[in-house]
């Protein structure tokens, strides 16, 4: 008994290990004895059944099966253990045998998915041959049936190829960015703590150390809270990418400013290919008025002491949404702010909502209503760009974090 409750518990806690269902058996292997090579050509043979697999750094889908060249699958769904808002939103798996073949995905069960299920006109997912190089998939519809389908197929010029909701941003890949940055000179790493499951948070602070701290203003970024919004990851890599770039345009930014960036408070949903949950299926962007996520702990008492010494003139908190209702890039910003203007002038924000303050009470609070409640009397943005809109790449994701880094340094200088 203990060791199916611990099978159960494992399976639970590691939604993105894909369960097969009524996969398609593999071939028996062909026992013609027959010496007749006209009879029996290598034209004649099966292509090999095609194979799917999650289990590689922030893999998720749901179950599947496969019929020939057409994989049935859903989506993980998560049920957040502290508010019981439902997410499925996130898929990362790779194909096999796929070289040449005409593959056809059909997501089931999307209808009122924030994602798939609306604006299908938008809906291209990606895909890469080497990991770094993504693709859309351009042939895609949705339909009613099963639930709502979303189905998109494509020829793959390569064996095994990696198809993702969005451009995907992996634990791995963001982890050792972190680090290689943090050996810059005009940067410092700093261990601020480990997550549930051990992994570390990291803080980068970047300025010019030539150039004394007194009168120096504070910019405080989080990225990541939410596991599966990797846009946001590439406006924030973009924004301190170009900071340490060398380009003229950003020493007054290093010489002005202090930037401190948490480009990942949750390593954990991010590794396991969560939509937006940690390992513990909490939404960490609730729990910042209750000692309930060990990563909010950490980040808020550090915030916490911030705030303090040296003070923090700038807060963001960089994410990407996925409500159907919301296609565009707007920003959560307060009532009478003056740094909108100037953000919407340089970069493809052009909404904001939310002007009054956010509610926080201990069972669900924000990071953006604690910071407004306890924390800071300056602005306090939430950057939520549009993964829905077909015309991002990855190079101008990144020209956005570059554009906003001028847009905060404008705004300072004004």
């Amino acid at each position: 008994m203990h060791v199916l409750v611990n099978a159960l518990l494992i399976l639970a806690c590691h939604p993105q290990v894909a369960v097969p269902v009524d996969s398609e058996p593999t071939p028996e292997a062909d026992t013609d004895t027959d010496t007749d090579t006209d009879a029996d050509t290598d034209a004649d043979a099966e292509p090999p059944a095609l194979t799917l697999r999650t289990d590689f750094d922030s893999g998720s889908l749901g179950p599947w099966s496969i019929r020939g060249d057409t994989v049935t699958a859903s989506l993980n769904t998560v049920t957040m253990a502290n508010t019981g808002d439902v997410y499925a939103y996130w898929m990362f798996f790779e194909l096999g045998g796929a070289l040449g073949r005409e593959v056809a995905v059909e997501l089931r069960g999307v209808d009122g998915n924030p994602f798939f299920g609306e604006h299908p006109e938008e809906n291209q997912v990606v895909y890469s041959c080497d990991g770094s190089t993504w693709e859309r998939v351009t042939d895609h519809s949705t339909s009613p049936l099963a639930g709502g389908t979303h189905r998109f197929s494509h020829s793959y010029p390569c064996d095994r190829p990696r198809i993702a909701t969005f451009f995907p941003f992996p634990y791995e890949q963001l982890d050792s960015w972190t680090r290689t940055t943090g050996k810059n000179p005009l940067a410092s790493l700093r261990i601020l703590g480990q997550s549930a499951q051990g992994r570390d948070i990291h803080e980068l602070t970047i300025t010019n150390s030539d150039v004394p701290d007194g009168g120096k203003r504070t910019v405080f970024i989080l990225g990541r809270q939410h596991a599966g919004e990797t846009a946001g990851s590439y406006e924030l890599t973009g924004l301190v990418d170009f900071l340490l770039s060398g380009q003229p345009e950003a020493q007054p930014l290093l010489d002005d400013l202090i930037w401190r960036v948490v480009p990942m408070l949750n390593p954990d949903g991010a590794a396991l290919g969560h939509s937006r949950a940690t390992s513990l299926l909490r939404d960490p962007n609730a729990d910042w008025a209750n000692d309930s996520s060990v990563e909010v702990n950490i980040v808020r008492a550090h915030l916490e002491a911030l705030a303090l010494e040296p003070g923090l003139d700038m807060v963001l908190d960089w994410h990407n949404q996925v409500n159907d209702e919301r296609w565009y890039d707007y920003v959560y910003s307060p009532s009478g702010n003056t740094f909108f203007p100037v953000l919407s002038g340089w970069t493809s924000f052009d909404e904001q909502l939310a002007s009054g303050p956010s509610s926080c009470t201990a069972s669900d609070c924000s990071f953006r209503g604690w910071a407004m409640t306890h924390v800071l009397d300056d602005p306090m943005f939430v950057l939520e760009p549009s993964p829905h809109q077909v015309h991002w790449t990855i190079a101008s994701l990144q020209e956005q974090g570059r554009l906003t880094a001028q847009a905060i340094g404008g705004w300072f200088q004004r």
